[in-house]
């Protein structure tokens, strides 16, 4: 059974889960953070989809910044798009129309 487990360690080792795990707890981590300001920001409710769009754009930006991933289609973007208005929604078109540019092409990259 000891050498079942230590085999199913080496495994796991192997493939990365454990950096995979601590990756999820991050990402987690930062969910957790942008959920707070949101419920702590004193916004009105007309003004709440445009807050939650820069945050989703800022928090989007500075996670891929190390890797300078694209963002893909958010699919929270999309539902919030209706909602905004100036720099905000030139911003959040911008990666709609184009989801698959590199995170440095972004328009809001170097604001963040």
């Amino acid at each position: 059974m000891i050498a079942r487990l230590r085999r199913q360690r080496e495994e796991e080792a192997k493939a990365g889960l454990r950096q995979f795990r601590d990756r999820l707890n991050e990402i987690r981590e930062s969910l957790k953070e942008i959920d707070k300001k949101i419920e702590n920001s004193n916004v009105t409710a007309a003004d709440a989809a445009q807050k939650v769009a820069a945050v989703t754009l800022i928090a989007s930006s500075c996670d891929r910044r190390r890797s300078n991933e694209y963002l893909g289609n958010s699919a929270t973007l999309v539902a919030l798009q209706p909602f905004l208005t100036g720099q905000i929604r030139e911003h959040v078109d911008y990666v709609i129309e184009h989801p698959y540019h590199e995170m440095s092409a972004m328009p809001f990259y170097s604001a963040t």
